[in-house]
């Protein structure tokens, strides 16, 4: 091999290789670009009305009850499901999902129109008392109350009346009866609207007092109120209460060897005050709830008894079905 040769295979080795750039390509395959949901927005439009709804009410501006039977809206998961197959591109979609959405949050709001008290202030405001005297022969008294909004009290009352009270309102009647079979007295005291679907007002509160020396069951059935129930000197042996967003001061006697009590109760704050002689057992269910029960042990998950229980005379079993509520217990 020549000198030149040799001389040439040496120069190339010394220059160094240029680095070889690699070309990545990214190919998108199959991609879709998300159209609009139907599903999506419909569903939430309704938790921002919902909200909505509940920010109102906190504030005053509405009245709202909560005893509606929601199993009967059941077929609105038939219609988001449908809206949903219907998802596509473009603002025609858009467009036709937002008028599908106002048309399902009108209808809805057409159906649960009956359940809204409006608060406005008006200068129809009624003063109606009302009582009922205690039938012949009648050993036991059963209170039904039902009310959408406002404020109830009720309290000991005058031997021989039965019940007697007076309702303050702007915007509702009362409907009342009394109906006498086997020795039981049955009272039913109901709250209407006057203006067809909706109450239009901002006040409406009921004063109740009860005779004293009779067993007593109660029930009260209500929505957005304020419920003050003072039993220290009634014979109530079972009382029933169902509330939607209230708030529930209960205040129990020790005059009934076993007194039941069953409260239901949504968004509320429920304060139960206790005798002290008196042994309690309160049963709680409840979903995002604050509770504080002084003197109390923890028997099982939701079964709490106070520590007098076994001791006490007179016994209250209490049944608490609680929503997002505040619950206190105090003794006296």
């Amino acid at each position: 091999m020549s000198e030149e040769t040799i001389k040439k295979e040496e120069t190339k080795q010394a220059v160094p290789k240029k680095k070889e750039k690699k070309e990545v390509h990214y190919h998108y395959h199959n991609e879709k670009k998300r159209g609009f949901g139907f599903g999506r927005f419909l569903f939430g439009a309704l938790v921002i009305c919902f909200g909505l709804a509940l920010l109102a009410q906190n504030f005053g501006l509405i009245a709202f009850d909560w005893s509606v039977n929601f199993w009967k809206f059941w077929p609105l998961l038939v219609i988001v499901f449908g809206l949903s197959l219907l998802s596509g591109r473009g603002w025609i979609s858009v467009l036709i999902g937002i008028l599908a959405t106002v048309f399902v949050l009108a209808a809805l709001f057409l159906i649960f129109s009956k359940n809204i008290s409006w608060r406005e202030q008006t200068s129809d405001f009624r003063e109606t008392p009302f009582g009922f005297l205690k039938d012949e022969g009648v050993s036991r008294l059963n209170l039904e109350i039902e009310a959408k909004a406002g404020k109830i009290s009720l309290e000991e009352g005058t031997p021989g009346e039965l019940v007697s009270g007076t309702l303050f309102s702007n915007f509702a009647y009362l409907e009342s009866g009394s109906e006498t079979k086997g020795g039981v007295q049955n009272v039913f005291l109901r709250q209407q609207p006057r203006n067809g679907n909706f109450f239009w007002g901002g006040m409406n509160k009921m004063d109740l007092r009860v005779d004293p020396e009779l067993p007593l069951d109660l029930s009260i059935n209500t929505g957005a109120s304020e419920v003050n129930l003072d039993l220290s000197e009634l014979l109530a042996e079972e009382t029933e209460v169902k509330a939607g967003a209230s708030g529930l001061n209960l205040t129990l006697g020790d005059k009934i060897k076993t007194a039941r009590f069953k409260i239901s109760a949504g968004a509320s704050s429920v304060k139960i005050r206790l005798p002290e002689n008196l042994g309690a057992e309160i049963h709680l269910n409840s979903g995002l709830s604050a509770t504080s029960l002084p003197d109390f042990q923890k028997i099982d998950a939701d079964l709490y008894r106070s520590l007098n229980f076994n001791e006490s005379k007179n016994k209250a079993e209490i049944t608490l079905d609680l929503g997002a509520s505040n619950l206190e217990v105090f003794w006296y």
